[in-house]
């Protein structure tokens, strides 16, 4: 057997098993013994949707559960007097098939010579015979929490049979898979609403050129009279579509499992949203937009409900989803030109004010949201998923956007 395939590849991990030699470990020790390992298979895997882990103690079993939205544990089963819950547990373990323990099936890791990188042999399965394998990772923003949007964004091509790697067609693309909020509109829906409504500005507008009374039209009636020239002559009749991403295709997979009834909270720290954790190493409401961070601070469990003070707390229930785009681009951190730097901010700059004329906020501002598209060289603003309309009051969101960009 070659030296290189006698080493566990995190791939390979099923169920993640830790053992003590203590009588009495607290569980949520039991858990942070868990929390490295389990992280990693999650930031390495995209195969991965939730992970079962079990510790062994000198004495009791503990059983555990980590997904994108919350993270679940059983409490010690003493190896005599629950030797029959033990004993299911591990006949379901070894007898499970590769989806119950879940590994995704519409996501398949290949062997592949061309790619050197074990992270990058994935072929996604999107439905209706439309598979599409990844050239290369454009970005992975591994977070210290496990609950977090998980956002991973490929450079990929369109290949016609699942089988043959080699049966590509057409140009290459770009697919994001990304955790969201269960009830979440779709990026596609929201683009499609953002632009409704920017149609419907510029059709009232055209209304009042003549008179060039724009009072009804305050947002528009603000701008300095070159700035109103300017979005007449650049963003009207459809041209500020130049400015937003193409999406060709979307796919939501299967929601997170519910909380299970009569769990309770554990309300210590280290099971707590890690504020004190430095701001640029993540965001405050899971939003991993920004660059990738490596940091030395150490992992903290996220079990977190949104409201940690709350006897009933309410978790964010999550749903996978991939949207395929048409372009490849580079984000504002990755471009080493002034020149291109400026461009991807005109265009951003662009797309945010046709956003704003339409009613609209984006919500998650970044450099990593700002591109340039490589084909075409044009700025686009990107990921609207957190993006509302200005006079929508529904609801109460917890904080959100890229820290080093929200306000203090």
């Amino acid at each position: 057997m070659p030296e290189a395939d006698r080493h566990l590849q995190l791939h390979s991990v099923v169920c993640p098993i830790g053992y003590t030699s203590r009588k009495k470990v607290p569980v949520e020790n039991n858990l942070q013994m868990m929390l490295g390992t389990v992280n990693h298979i999650f930031n390495n895997d995209p195969r991965r949707s939730f992970v079962y882990g079990l510790t062994i103690g000198e004495d009791s079993f503990t059983m555990s559960y980590f997904s994108r939205s919350h993270s679940v544990f059983s409490q010690p089963l003493n190896w005599v007097l629950g030797v029959k819950e033990i004993v299911t547990v591990l006949l379901f373990t070894i007898f499970a098939t590769s989806e119950e323990m879940d590994f995704d099936p519409s996501i398949t890791r290949t062997s592949r010579a061309d790619v050197k990188n074990p992270l990058e042999n994935y072929v996604y399965d999107l439905g209706n015979s439309m598979y599409y394998k990844t050239v290369r990772s454009i970005a992975e923003f591994k977070s210290l929490k496990i609950a977090n949007r998980a956002t991973r964004v490929w450079k990929v091509q369109r290949i016609r049979c699942k089988s043959d790697l080699t049966s590509t067609e057409g140009r290459a693309c770009v697919l994001k898979d990304v955790w969201l909020p269960q009830n979440a509109k779709s990026e596609k829906t929201i683009q499609d609403d953002i632009f409704k409504d920017i149609d419907g500005f510029f059709s009232k507008l055209s209304n009042l050129l003549d008179s060039k009374d724009f009072s009804s039209l305050p947002a528009f009636d603000g701008l300095p009279p070159e700035m109103r020239s300017w979005v007449i002559d650049n963003l009207a009749e459809n041209q500020y579509k130049h400015y937003f991403l193409n999406i060709l295709h979307e796919k939501q997979g299967r929601p997170s499992k519910q909380q299970v009834k009569g769990a309770k909270v554990i309300s210590t720290a280290e099971f707590r949203d890690p504020l004190s954790i430095d701001a640029s190493a993540t965001d405050s409401a899971g939003s991993d937009s920004g660059v990738p961070v490596h940091s030395n601070h150490s992992l903290r469990l996220d079990y977190t409900p949104i409201n940690v003070q709350s006897s009933k707390p309410e978790f964010p229930y999550v749903t996978r989803r991939q949207v395929i785009f048409s372009d490849v681009c580079k984000s504002l951190y990755e471009l080493d030109e002034f020149r291109d730097a400026m461009v991807a901010l005109q265009g951003g700059f662009a797309g945010l004010l046709a956003m704003f004329l339409g009613g609209w906020v984006h919500r998650d501002i970044s450099g990593g949201n700002i591109l340039r598209v490589e084909l075409s060289g044009v700025g686009v603003i990107a990921d609207l998923e957190y993006a509302k309309p200005l006079e929508d009051v529904s609801g109460h969101d917890p904080k959100m956007g890229t820290s080093i960009f929200m306000a203090t």
